[in-house]
């Protein structure tokens, strides 16, 4: 973050060349180590040019090289914006920094390189294109390719740009003009005004709202867009402009991780129940003693203070928490006028919901209650078997479960914001849980919302031509049914016992047990495919005769076929799948197969997922296929995928 000039806060306001600011730079458990720091600048539109279908968009005009974090994760430097660096007749120029990491080469432990660690932009990852940086970090581009294969013009390279980085609040908007009275009146919050991207479908997963977006959303909910009124009582809000709203939104959703729209779509149902959804800014007074007290609510997602002995919220806690947590400051709240701010102060008001739905967790749930609060020990047991998925998560990460299974965690988010008592059932419900419920509703309808589209284009099974590779497109299904799931949720952890059964061992195992999902089932899987087709039952590999209970002799060797749509893939760590296709760059197998990890090995967690590997590698013992079938030239041709994206969205679910 770029500090004012004084350096006691975030330039939010533009400022102008010459201004000395800090940089700040905050780490989490790396004390200690080295980073480089680069200021970016934008290339002009007219410096801009594609070679080897790379498009570099900013250049670091001030490099921090070799910089040591301090004992307490902080790391700050001191950054001027040079007059000479103006590039009219622009009336500002974005600067943005990076962060950069040293590490040693793994190729040769004598030589440093530098991986990019955070930087100050939000990519647009539905575009097919890619952000890259040089060796040195010192140069940001795109890459990317059009279909005809010409080059880019500059009109084109600049909306390229234009739809694929997006500046979060933060960056350090300097203006050209020259009277700093101009600038130092000027309050508006940093934003800047970006073409949306092309696409065909609506979705606000990663993505900022625009002004005119948010004045819509603002409509439908209240039915005007007179906001910050108050409700019963006035509201303390100063900047009542819905840009700025729209500026402070995007900026706590963007330093949250608040992307998905399920996400957001509860988040702003719950503030609909919290404070009237752009309403008011403070707990409004009522026959509740929190309303009455030092630290009442505050801010549109409502932090309050702790109960005293007297039964008021006058004791800080949360108040003193967030100052600390985000300003390095304890005191920064403390005190009735000093606390105001929450409710006075826009960036205070919205960012504190941001950090509010960060620190609120559900319960665990999973100790007994000792003394008085053991008559409610049937109620903890309920707690924790009804809400087995959400226990001990974030308001942030029940978003995400509120995709699966709306009413129950989006119940939950509710109920975590108000306060869950001990002593509360399943069935006392949030405060406003009606207003919550008919908003989340109108907010759905709003939003579009699809879970489908919120989870980009789907990857489709390669086209294969009819009787090719029958088993594959059995195991494809199952993917798309499965994907997400790990192997101890439900329905795929009784799917498993499924699989099992197919083999001639039947479902049982020599001791008399049953197989089921923790044991190793990448044989299973692949037999219950081939076991649905009506060519290519019962057969199995060398490789995998024995999880199978199945001979050999019907496998040809493998020593000499050809990779395709649908092969077998026998590697050296006992595992087998099916070749998809291949990785975007052309160097590696793409293959699908059950009890995978995606990197997560503890048993439990594997499931039916994309994998990856080079194609040299010498964990492949076998590419291998069924005796009697006959591998076309349509089947040799392996499509691309992108599996670290797709695996990434199936993480999320």
């Amino acid at each position: 973050m770029f500090s004012t000039e004084d350096g006691k806060d975030i330039q939010r306001t533009q400022t102008f060349y010459g201004k000395t600011h800090k940089l700040w730079v905050h780490t989490v458990n790396m004390q200690e180590e080295i980073l480089k720091v680069d200021v970016f600048k934008e290339v002009p539109k007219e410096a801009m040019n594609e070679v080897n279908h790379i498009i570099y968009t900013h250049e670091s005009k001030q490099s921090y090289n070799e910089e040591k974090v301090g004992k307490d994760g902080l790391l700050e430097v001191s950054f001027t914006a040079k007059e000479e660096w103006k590039t009219p007749p622009k009336n500002f120029d974005y600067y943005i920094a990076q962060v950069s990491r040293q590490l040693k080469d793994p190729t040769d432990e004598t030589k440093k390189i530098w991986k990019a660690e955070k930087i100050q932009v939000t990519i647009n990852d539905t575009l097919p294109a890619d952000l890259v940086r040089t060796e040195d970090m010192e140069k940001l581009g795109i890459k990317a390719h059009k279909q005809d294969g010409t080059l880019f013009t500059q009109a084109e390279m600049l909306e390229l740009r234009k739809q694929f980085i997006f500046y979060q609040q933060g960056c350090l908007k300097v203006s050209q003009l020259t009277i700093p009275e101009v600038i130092d009146n000027d309050v508006v919050p940093v934003t800047v005004e970006m073409a949306e991207a092309k696409k065909q479908k609506t979705c606000y997963c990663n993505r900022g709202f625009t002004d005119a977006e948010m004045e819509d959303l603002i409509k439908t909910m209240i039915g005007g867009v007179n906001i910050w009124q108050g409700i019963k009582e006035r509201c303390d809000i100063t900047d009542k402009t819905i840009k700025s709203l729209t500026a402070e939104m995007n900026a706590m959703f963007s330093h949250y991780e608040i992307n998905r729209c399920m996400q957001k779509i509860s988040f702003l149902a719950n503030l609909a129940g919290e404070t009237g959804f752009f309403r008011q800014s403070k707990e409004e007074r009522s026959s509740y003693l929190s309303s009455q007290s030092v630290y009442k609510g505050r801010g549109i997602l409502q932090i309050t203070g702790e109960k005293d002995n007297t039964g008021y919220y006058n004791n800080a806690g949360p108040y003193e928490k967030y100052g600390k947590d985000r300003f390095g400051d304890p005191n920064k709240f403390i005190g009735e006028n000093k606390a105001d701010l929450i409710s006075s102060n826009l960036h205070y008001a919205v960012d504190v919901g941001g950090w509010v739905f960060e620190t609120k967790k559900a319960g665990t749930w999973n100790n007994p209650w000792t003394g008085s609060d053991a008559q409610y020990n049937s109620l903890r047991i309920e707690k924790h078997n009804h809400f087995s998925k959400g226990l001990g998560k974030n308001l942030i990460e029940l978003g995400l479960l509120i995709e699966e299974e709306e009413e129950k965690y989006f119940w939950l988010q509710a109920k975590m914001l108000n306060g869950y008592p001990k002593s509360h059932k399943l069935t006392d419900n949030p405060h406003s849980w009606s207003i919550r419920k008919d908003a989340l509703t109108k907010l759905k309808t709003w939003f579009k919302y699809d879970k489908r589209v919120c989870d980009g284009e789907a990857v489709l099974m390669p086209e294969l031509a009819e009787g090719s590779a029958p088993w594959f497109k059995v195991a494809w299904k199952e993917y798309e049914k499965y994907k997400g799931l790990r192997e101890i949720d439900s329905p795929l952890k009784e799917k498993v016992h499924e699989y099992f059964k197919v083999s001639s061992t039947g479902a049982k195992k020599q001791n008399g047990g049953l197989w089921d999902h923790a044991d190793p089932w990448c044989g299973a899987f692949l037999a219950w495919c081939f076991d649905q087709t009506e060519d290519f039952k019962r057969i199995n590999t060398a490789y995998s005769a024995q999880a199978f209970g199945w001979k050999s002799d019907k496998w040809g060797n493998g020593e000499n076929s050809q990779p395709f749509v649908g092969a077998l893939i026998v590697f050296d760590f006992s595992h087998v799948a099916l070749i998809a296709g291949e990785t975007k760059d052309g160097s590696g197998y793409v293959y699908l197969g059950g009890n995978q990890g995606n990197g997560e090995k503890r048993t439990g967690y594997q499931k039916i997922i994309l994998g990856s590997v080079p194609k040299n590698s010498k964990t492949i013992l076998e590419i291998t296929k069924p005796k009697k079938y006959i591998v076309s030239e349509e089947d040799k041709k392996l499509p691309k995928y992108d599996v670290k994206a797709e695996n990434s969205k199936e993480s999320s679910r």
